[in-house]
């Protein structure tokens, strides 16, 4: 018997442990009836402290199958204004907040949700894309969310509104080319795109560009953030020890 969502992936995290960062609150337990299922409420793992950051549209939400719906079939690549794709965008009444999962989102989303991970999403000038990105991850990531606003005034990367919370996943809306503010070691962050991956690695993060959920949770298995655990004889079981 498998657990409901993991689509044939048995995944074991490594043991929570504090550095210099987020505080890691206490490590509570659980019976499925499965197994022991430990929870750590926190972002941060092991070995030498991973800290996931994950990106949305391109890796869990399909931007471009919105855009296509208001331009007729016609992605992003293939508009040659992208003025006036981002107008067109502001004028629908709930864009982001409406958009769907990519069609492998979800087995991503379900083998690295345990590990309390952080939704590192860059933003449009349009303000209230922020809340209906939050609105999103609200409805659809089918856990606690909490947001914090980082696209500052004159593309700084500063709190406008919000605070960190531990124990559940936060939403953080940034300038894309910001990201990179939230790097330090330990820190991963998975995103389409890979021209972010150069000043993420500066400041000492691990950068995974997403092409697939298949090839990213590869990834994340060869740095032992999660592992894969297969045994015929015991029903699968994520497990995140203290």
């Amino acid at each position: 018997m498998k657990r409901s969502g993991l689509d044939a992936f048995g995944f074991i995290a490594k043991r929570s442990k504090k550095i210099t960062g987020p505080c890691v609150p206490p490590v509570r337990s659980a019976s499925l009836g499965l197994g022991k299922l430990l929870v750590s409420e926190t972002n941060v793992t092991e070995e030498g402290g991973f800290e996931v950051f994950c990106d949305l549209d391109g890796v869990l939400v399909d931007f471009d199958s919105g855009v296509r719906k208001i331009f007729n079939g016609r992605g992003p690549d293939d508009i040659s204004s992208q003025g006036q794709m981002w107008a067109a965008i502001s004028r629908q009444p709930s864009f982001y907040a409406d958009l769907p999962w990519t069609k492998d989102g979800r087995d991503l989303w379900n083998a690295i949700k345990h590990l309390r991970p952080n939704i590192l999403t860059g933003v449009p000038r349009t303000k209230k894309s922020r809340q209906e990105k939050v609105a999103w991850c609200t409805r659809e990531l089918g856990v606690q969310t909490n947001h914090v606003d980082m696209a500052g005034k004159k593309s700084s990367h500063e709190r406008v509104e919000g605070r960190i919370v531990e124990g559940v996943v936060n939403v953080i809306t940034c300038w894309s080319k910001n990201k990179h503010h939230e790097s330090r070691d330990g820190a991963v962050l998975i995103d389409d795109r890979e021209s972010l991956g150069g000043e993420w690695r500066k400041k000492g993060g691990i950068f995974i560009h997403h092409t697939s959920s298949t090839t990213t949770i590869e990834k994340l298995i060869q740095l032992g953030i999660i592992k894969q655990e297969k045994d015929q004889n015991t029903p699968d079981v994520i497990e995140i020890l203290e």
